[in-house]
């Protein structure tokens, strides 16, 4: 069995301990602490592009208007995109910084990718067919994916 690791599946930003890991670091720990746990079975195809990026990589996954503000607060105080996230979720705890409509957007997203990854690859479409696919992720993500609209 093969996991997949796919960025759209991170945990909400809501308070700082959500904030995703540095590319370098995160990068670092998937090749050497969880590829060996998983005895070389992770696939890290979907987040090898993000990772080489000089943008954090979960900022692809949030919306415009989000990433927009971000880099404008990150330059303007000469900080890099996590620190302007800690700093605006100090600034306006208790709100949630990443919104239930982002989420959403991320769940469409993966559905689509998921999608296509099971129509289109052989091995996975082989496994797809036999019921043997299995998607994890946090519950948040879950409650949004399932919801009825």
């Amino acid at each position: 069995m093969k996991f997949i690791i796919h960025p759209l599946l991170r945990e909400k930003i809501g308070i700082s301990g959500d904030v995703p890991l540095p590319n370098d670091r995160f990068k670092y720990e998937l090749e050497h602490l969880y590829q060996p746990m998983f005895e070389g079975r992770l696939d890290l195809t979907y987040m090898e592009n993000l990772l080489k990026g000089d943008s954090a990589w979960y900022m692809d996954s949030l919306n415009e208007d989000t990433t927009s503000s971000l880099q404008e607060f990150a330059s303007a105080n000469g900080i890099d995109e996590s620190s302007a996230i800690f700093e605006t979720i100090k600034e306006t705890f208790p709100a949630k910084f990443e919104s239930v409509l982002n989420i959403k957007q991320r769940c469409d997203d993966f559905r689509l990718d998921l999608e296509d990854l099971v129509d289109n690859t052989s091995g996975v479409n082989v496994v797809a067919k036999s019921g043997k696919i299995g998607v994890i992720g946090h519950s948040v993500y879950y409650r949004v994916y399932n919801a009825k609209p």
